[in-house]
């Protein structure tokens, strides 16, 4: 064989080995996913993207909690830009130029869009292999995070709203503190007392919102309504109505900031109350973590003294008295996704359930989604906190506020979504879709310009019509 002929021979047989490694790494069976399988001897490395745990050391003690049970795994942290929004972009962007990332985290819903489009990596079979079932071990919601029947998402947290008053202002208006039975109608009332007219830091707000969506929705599903009821939109159920009523009422008396006002002054309901300018907010269970890194990382909020004010926690008000007390449509807060694109798939899944189970529930600082979690450490989410300068403050909240915030979570009463009612793909899309919708036009009946019969009508008209647009067949 002559010199070409080699040449061509070890051209043909490296095309050929190529081949084989190329389909093998796409095998059912084969743990290398789409990348190359890992060579013999070698130690796996995974690269782990997230934001909010570089800061005090978190993510270090994540990584040697997971050295200590998987010696032969490597985990990298990059930290991403913080705030949901620039996170998302930053990690979009970062998929989109196939940045080298196996596990990312993101908030429940987030990865429907993403797992439809393919990126990312179906945790189904390796699920059914350990007998793990994330309804059972986290909650009934995890059936509103299926794609095409199956779960490329854990959750890490739960998302819950509580209500949080200053106790000093509702002592000076010789109000009662609110509790699980009052209802938005209460609140109304009461915020409209705790109001006081003035300008710039002189307004006080009776109750200020951390997002339109928590304002309107999160009463409405704890009422038991939902989007879609057999198949049919439900904008014109009469109980949205009264989510928008009581609201418009508070905003128009001053009581309330608009939500245009807050848009315009990018305003943040938690910092508002810790400065004394909102007398009630809405806001997330994990505020009090917020306002710690406020504190002692930013060296606001008052510092080392903190909050300067009495405050109180407890579970956010009903749509009406028909709604038991205590009811709350728990939903996934933040968790992982694995790249579809990892070298190694098992091993990135096995990193996903340790960050989301019971191993890391007390290094995460979140309240954990974990059924069997440890919960005893809840109050140390809050009153233990490690800054920048790796200091760590003790003490922070007084006893009965962690109660407070302790009982919520313990005393929640679960509602459950409609399971086995509706399409899954369609109530996750048409969910985004009427979200989407409220979301474009809710100033024009916040802002006057239509009664809430108007817009509903106009709501629901637009709502049956991309229902029909998303069930019927191409072409038909």
């Amino acid at each position: 064989m002559n010199a070409t002929g080699r040449k061509l021979a070890l051209l043909l047989a490296a095309a050929a080995a190529l081949g084989a490694v190329y389909w093998w790494a796409r095998l059912p069976g084969s743990r290398a996913g789409q990348g190359e399988p890992p060579s013999a001897g070698n130690r796996v490395k995974l690269v782990w993207v997230g934001h909010g745990y570089a800061s005090g050391g978190n993510a270090n003690r994540i990584i040697a909690q997971w050295s200590k049970e998987h010696p032969d795994i490597d985990i990298e942290y990059k930290e991403y830009p913080g705030g949901d929004a620039d996170y998302m972009k930053s990690l979009d962007v970062a998929m989109a130029v196939n940045e080298p990332m196996d596990v990312m985290m993101m908030d429940g819903g987030d990865h429907i869009q993403r797992a439809t489009e393919g990126v990312l990596l179906d945790f189904g079979p390796y699920l059914q292999a350990d007998r793990f079932d994330p309804a059972a071990s986290f909650g009934s919601y995890m059936t509103e995070m299926e794609v095409k029947g199956s779960y490329y998402f854990l959750p890490s947290s739960l998302h819950y709203s509580v209500l949080y008053y200053n106790k000093d202002m509702f002592d000076e208006a010789g109000l009662a503190y609110p509790n699980e039975r009052t209802t938005l109608a209460g609140l109304a009332a009461m915020a409209s007392k705790l109001a006081r007219p003035g300008d710039g830091a002189d307004r006080v707000f009776g109750f200020v919102p951390s997002s339109w969506e928590d304002t309107i929705f999160i009463p409405l599903l704890n009422g038991g309504w939902s989007f879609l009821s057999g198949g049919s939109p439900q904008f014109r159920d009469s109980r949205v109505g009264q989510a928008l009523a009581w609201y418009k009422g508070m905003q128009d008396s001053g009581a309330a900031p608009s939500f245009a006002q807050i848009e315009l002054q990018k305003w943040d309901a938690r910092f508002l109350f810790a400065d004394r300018r909102a007398a009630m907010i809405e806001a997330d269970w994990s505020t009090p973590q917020v306002w710690n890194k406020r504190r002692f990382d930013d060296k606001l909020l008052g510092g080392e003294n903190g909050l300067k004010f009495r405050y109180g926690a407890t579970f956010y008000p009903r749509l009406n008295e028909s709604v038991p007390p205590k009811s709350f449509r728990l939903s996934a807060g933040s968790g992982y996704v694995a790249s579809a694109s990892t070298k190694h798939p098992y091993e990135a899944y096995q990193f996903v359930r340790f960050l989301t189970t019971e191993a890391a529930a007390g290094l995460s600082g979140a309240a954990s989604a974990y059924g069997q979690a440890n919960a005893s450490d809840f109050r140390e989410l809050f009153d233990t906190y490690q800054d920048r300068d790796n200091r760590v403050h003790t003490g922070i909240y007084p006893p009965s506020f962690l109660d407070e915030l302790k009982r919520i979570r313990d005393e929640t009463a679960v509602v459950t979504g409609p399971a086995g009612n509706e399409d899954t793909a369609l109530a996750q899309h048409m969910e985004q879709a009427m979200l989407a919708m409220f979301l474009q036009r809710m100033n024009v009946y916040f802002g006057g310009g239509a009664d809430a019969d108007d817009f509903l009508r106009l709501l629901q008209e637009q709502a049956e019509a991309e229902r029909i647009n998303t069930i019927t067949p191409e072409g038909s």
